[in-house]
């Protein structure tokens, strides 16, 4: 395999673990989430095998960055993978998750004004914005590398 195959590979295998991480993540604190929402019984006990099931996505996509980390280690490309149009993304992404955030808790928070909304709920919903906002951003941000190399 050619330097270029091989950028071109890891791209796609950084996308795919930044995908399995937000999903992972996403399901994992949703289900999460749906057990301070949904009422004792059959709803709770699927919220929990759902949380468990993301919960378990989230770690498998949290070995796989490791195993991303050194492929790219390996394949001597870490100055590829973290070009300036990288680093800019990263940079880009970060900010678009902030402003999501942002939105979100003033969004809330006005929400908040006319209805009871449970502070854990209130938090937790903020935590899955604050990580799956930017990887998501990164994700949409990116995908055009995988292309470009």
């Amino acid at each position: 395999m050619d330097r270029e195959q091989d950028i071109a590979r890891l791209l796609r295998m950084r996308d795919r673990v930044i995908l399995a991480s937000a999903i992972g993540f996403l399901v994992w604190q949703g289900g999460w989430l749906a057990t301070d929402l949904v009422a004792a019984g059959r709803p709770m006990t699927i919220a929990v095998i759902v949380s468990a099931a993301g919960g378990l996505a989230w770690a498998a996509a949290t070995l796989a960055l490791f195993v991303y980390y050194r492929q790219v280690r390996q394949a001597r490309a870490e100055t590829e993978m973290n070009d300036e149009l990288a680093r800019y993304r990263q940079d880009r992404a970060f900010l678009i998750g902030y402003w999501i955030l942002a939105g979100a808790l003033a969004g809330l928070l006005g929400i908040e004004g006319f209805i009871e909304i449970d502070t854990g709920v209130l938090l937790r919903t903020l935590v899955i914005l604050a990580v799956v906002a930017p990887l998501t951003a990164f994700m949409w941000l990116d995908r055009d590398a995988g292309d470009a190399s």
